[in-house]
């Protein structure tokens, strides 16, 4: 338990990590960069295996795809992002 309470705050920490970056008008490409390091280390730390990193990059790739499509679909006007770079989202 205490062990996925931990990789939960890591992944917590990069969520609000990401929006402190943004705001603080940091280039896209070093939050990226940041974000990507911090999400492999954490995966480094406790899973490490191919399967979890090709899960987690699925995740990352169709949770995307799927934001892109609820912002830029015509019949909703759900939310924007107010420094969106990437079809509607930001690209970090």
């Amino acid at each position: 338990l205490s062990q996925t309470l931990a990789a939960v705050a890591l992944f917590t920490g990069n969520y609000v990590a990401s929006g402190f970056m943004s705001s603080n008008a940091l280039g896209v490409g070093l939050i990226a960069a940041i974000l990507a390091a911090w999400a492999l280390f954490t995966w480094r730390l406790f899973d490490d295996t191919k399967t979890g990193l090709i899960v987690g990059v699925m995740t990352a790739v169709g949770g995307t795809l799927i934001e892109i499509f609820l912002i830029n679909a015509p019949w909703w006007d759900l939310y924007a992002y107010t420094q969106a770079d990437w079809f509607g989202v930001d690209n970090w």
